[in-house]
């Protein structure tokens, strides 16, 4: 695979991620599900929102990954905070030894350490990174010509 090929496979996947995670709070909007169910689906939406913008992989093998195009500071904001969540709370655990409780097992009484992986802080409202993930996707979407001419 040529490196316009790869740029644009990985931007291809980023469009589909990103279109997942406004999907996925779209969807929120006109469902009523159980307040697990929605904490479910909102965190599966921030890490599909996160995707494009986290480099991951191991040695050689690491991924591309792309920048918020956008200028406003509270896009920026939204943004940071949103990948910081992720980062954190969602797709890795961010727990101390200060956080560790013990439980007493039933199963001959043993005692296990138990992390408690921090809960989201109170996230914006859903409209909010919903519309943020918009003017993401006109702003990657005007870009694709751009990619696909390069592949000519």
């Amino acid at each position: 695979m040529s490196r316009e090929e790869e740029l644009y496979t990985h931007f291809q996947e980023c469009l589909a991620g990103l279109n997942r995670a406004w999907s996925i709070l779209n969807e929120l909007e006109t469902q009523q599900l159980p307040p697990s169910l929605t904490a479910a689906a909102v965190h599966m939406a921030l890490i599909e929102y996160g995707k494009p913008f986290k480099e991951s992989g191991s040695g050689n093998n690491k991924r591309h990954s792309l920048g918020l195009p956008l200028a406003s500071e509270d896009d920026h904001l939204l943004h940071r905070y949103l990948l910081d969540q992720r980062d954190a709370v969602l797709a890795h655990s961010m727990s101390t030894l200060e956080d560790t409780a013990h439980y007493e097992g039933k199963d001959g009484g043993y005692r296990s350490p138990l992390m408690s992986q921090g809960a989201v802080q109170s996230l914006p409202p859903l409209e909010d990174i919903k519309s943020l993930i918009e003017r993401v996707l006109d702003v990657f979407y005007a870009q694709l010509p751009q990619l696909e001419k390069q592949l000519s």
